[in-house]
């Protein structure tokens, strides 16, 4: 119904908001407003205020703003109307009389709502009554007492006869309404006859918000009927994809813990709430629908989705995730919750008790990274046409999500996991090539990566590094010892490179033998690791001195001190580091590249003295590398393998672009 803006100011006028608000927050005056813990978040400072003059009330931990209505809506889970009817009733301000159409209305919802009262009742009696017998002993066995099922007001449904019919028409009710509010049915073989729509049937009252019964759930006790569960049908006063059952009860708890739980079954529900989870609800079937989904926001800001522990449970989660990206708005998403295989919330309590179900609620996954699991798992994505494939499928989806900055936000989230989870599999693919290298030698075996365990042995520094240039004094002479050297450094003092580069790091000719055994040795500790984020310079110099690099070490560290880089500097700006580090990269393969071309030039030479070739070696010799932290420069030779050096530069912009 329509509200004209003066009934909406008169209400305003007569209710301050200091008023309406004092009573979630205790209000402190300060001149003429008012301050308190906001209502919208935990915190211990205030960063809630109060206006009355200006009419309304502000949050500044959280933004939240708004007059009297909104403030009603927000905290209580109210619909506009239903504010307005509430705010205007405690200011004494009488709203509108309806038009006779809308009064003919009214006049026959209240009729429907008297209609399914006196049905609950009804169902009640019976339960307890001695028709209930075999409902009362299914009830016991699933462990709910008489004072449970009169909190739920759960009832029974008699098999035979219409009696509920007959009481209903007992009462003064037509056969028409009846049918009307679904507590009838009407046959199909006997034109005008009716039947009672529930028979034999354990029956859970579903009520609207204001906790007025507008339909049934329905079990069978019959093994042999063929729906197990029967829902009321659509109605005037019932609409299933509008209604959660017990939500009239959950909200207030919901508002109170900032958190909803929506499980599939009235059971479910009802064990739930019973066991500390008041803030339990279902919708009414398995698929959660968007009316559903906007309830459920009024309720809290990230509602908990608990599953079955099956494939139904699986697939159920998969459609509510569809449902919901279009839906998504900031600061409003859903969580998920799986429970192990076969098992319901019902029987999860049951074998495992209140705390473990909570761990499983505190356990529960974002919507993106469900999100992520779902297309992640649908494949096998180890060729460039199969990765195209999924980054095709994850975007396309991703266009769904209607909200501009949120879809920005999940590009970005997404596009940064793919970029990891590429790495990820180019590590295990290295990881098991080095597994398979050393099993004939018995020195390595892959210690820790994914879920697997076994042998964590090294390989240990060779011959080649013991008589390497390294160990000796005159090393900080050598330009190609330096560069290796450094890049070493790189890695021991920024164990992050390593995350970001492994491919490179793995794929760089090292040509100094032994620098070529360290860097191997610091992979695998990476790899043994798994990228813990704790790995810095000193666990790694720890873990490289136990299997035997001690000495090594201390001599890399002796040639990079006779070179203090700014770069190696723990303290380093990342931008820095990373920009010193790519140089580092393109220089070595230029460099490398520069030296195989000098030996294939003195070969030449050996085998054909011409002037040709003498000048040849002389003119590749002339082209000097020098290093310079914060730029590049190659003596005689500007270009630094410009392919290289940008398919790097791709790399970090496709991961910058992610964060």
């Amino acid at each position: 119904m329509f509200y004209d803006t003066s009934l909406l100011d008169d209400i305003r006028a007569r209710l301050p908001v200091s008023q309406v608000v004092g009573r979630k927050v205790r209000l402190t005056r300060h001149g003429r407003e008012y301050t308190g813990l906001s209502p919208f978040k935990s915190e211990k400072t205030p960063s809630f205020t109060v206006n009355d003059q200006k009419g309304f009330y502000h949050c500044f931990a959280t933004g939240a703003h708004g007059d009297i209505f909104k403030f009603v809506m927000e905290t209580e889970g109210l619909s506009f109307k239903e504010a307005i009817e509430s705010l205007a009733s405690e200011a004494g301000v009488q709203l509108p009389e309806e038009t006779r159409e809308q009064r003919k209305q009214v006049k026959k919802r209240d009729i429907l709502l008297q209609i399914s009262e006196q049905s609950c009742q009804f169902f009640e009696q019976q339960l307890r009554g001695d028709a209930g017998a075999q409902a009362r002993h299914y009830l016991q066995q699933r462990n709910l007492e008489a004072g449970d099922c009169q909190k739920f007001r759960i009832g029974y449904a008699p098999e035979t006869n219409n009696p509920l019919k007959s009481w209903l028409l007992e009462k003064g009710f037509s056969e028409q309404h009846m049918l009307d509010a679904g507590v009838l049915g009407a046959s199909t073989k006997n034109k005008g006859q009716t039947y009672d729509r529930f028979r034999n049937r354990i029956t859970f009252a579903i009520t609207d918000l204001k906790k007025n019964v507008i339909g049934f759930g329905a079990r069978a006790l019959d093994a042999s009927q063929k729906a197990k569960y029967l829902n009321s049908p659509e109605t005037d006063l019932f609409h299933k994809s509008t209604v959660l059952y017990n939500g009239a009860s959950a909200r207030q708890a919901a508002f109170e813990r900032k958190q909803v739980i929506i499980v599939e079954g009235y059971m479910d529900v009802i064990r739930s709430a019973l066991c500390g989870f008041p803030n339990t609800v279902a919708p009414m079937g398995t698929a959660l629908t968007p009316n559903q989904l906007q309830l459920l926001w009024r309720f809290a800001p990230e509602p908990v989705l608990c599953f079955d522990g099956d494939s139904a449970g699986v697939k159920a989660a998969m459609r509510a995730m569809e449902m919901a990206l279009p839906k998504l708005i900031p600061g409003h998403s859903l969580r998920f919750a799986f429970l192990p295989e076969g098992q319901d919330p019902d029987d999860y309590i049951a074998r495992h008790g209140q705390e473990a179900f909570a761990k499983i609620i505190q356990d529960s996954r974002s919507l993106i990274d469900v999100f992520w699991s779902h297309h992640i798992g649908q494949g096998r994505w180890d060729t460039p046409e199969s990765k195209a494939q999924l980054e095709q499928h994850i975007q396309s989806a991703l266009g769904e999500i209607g909200d501009q900055s949120v879809r920005t936000y999940y590009q970005r989230d997404i596009k940064n996991r793919i970029y990891h989870y590429w790495r990820k599999i180019e590590q295990e693919r290295w990881a098991q090539e080095r597994a398979k290298s050393y099993a004939n030698k018995g020195t390595f075996q892959l210690g820790r990566f994914g879920n697997r365990k076994t042998s964590t042995k090294f390989a240990s520094p060779g011959k080649g590094l013991l008589a390497s240039a390294l160990l000796q004094d005159t090393a900080i002479s050598n330009p190609l010892l330096q560069r290796e050297t450094l890049l070493i450094g790189c890695m021991l003092s920024h164990s992050w490179l390593i995350d970001s580069y492994f491919e490179e790091i793995s794929g760089l000719a090292f040509r100094t033998t032994g620098l070529d055994q360290l860097r191997t040795a610091i992979l695998e500790i990476y790899m043994m690791e798994n990228g813990n984020d704790t790995l810095d310079s000193g666990h790694f110099h720890h873990h490289l001195k136990e299997i035997g690099f001690a000495e090594q070490i201390e001599k890399t560290g002796r040639v990079l001190s006779q070179r203090p880089e700014p770069y190696l500097s723990q303290d380093a700006p990342q931008d820095f580091v990373e920009q010193s580090w790519l140089q580092l990269m393109a220089l070595q393969r230029q460099g490398t590249n520069l030296e195989q071309e000098q030996e294939r030039a003195q070969q030449r030479l050996l085998q054909d003295n011409t002037e040709e070739n003498f000048e040849r070696l002389n003119l590749l010799k002339s082209q000097d590398i020098h290093l310079e932290a914060g730029r590049k420069e190659v003596s005689g030779n500007k270009e630094i393998d410009d392919d290289f050096l940008q398919k790097i530069l791709d790399r970090v912009e496709a991961k910058n672009s992610g964060k």
